[in-house]
């Protein structure tokens, strides 16, 4: 059985737009609606445009949280295509580590 109090993630940041920007916590509810619009584009329910779009709103919310000038213009205007689809990917790959850096394991 493990410590809840020991579990954290580690931190994790990103160079994007010549800002540097801590990009963790991701939120458990932020995770799940990342997964759902990946699962509605891959079956068609949303356009990979609307799906990008809702992406792009939740990245925006994530970068929010550590730099508040960070809006979803800004992020339009100062990062690539492969940036946002690089950063969007990376948000569901996150794992819970205990202080020793550990995966926390069931």
């Amino acid at each position: 059985m493990s410590d809840v109090d020991t579990i954290s993630p580690k931190t994790k940041t990103v160079t994007i737009g010549g800002k540097t920007i801590n990009v963790l916590p991701v939120t458990a509810r932020t995770t799940l609606d990342i997964f759902r619009i990946q699962d509605e584009v891959d079956k068609k329910i949303i356009s990979e445009y609307v799906g990008l779009d809702q992406m792009v709103t939740l990245l925006t919310g994530i970068l929010q949280k550590s730099d508040p000038s960070v809006t979803r213009d800004w992020l339009l205007d100062y990062t690539t295509f492969g940036e946002l689809i690089s950063l969007g990917s990376n948000k569901t790959d996150s794992t819970a580590e205990n202080k020793a850096g550990e995966p926390v394991k069931n």
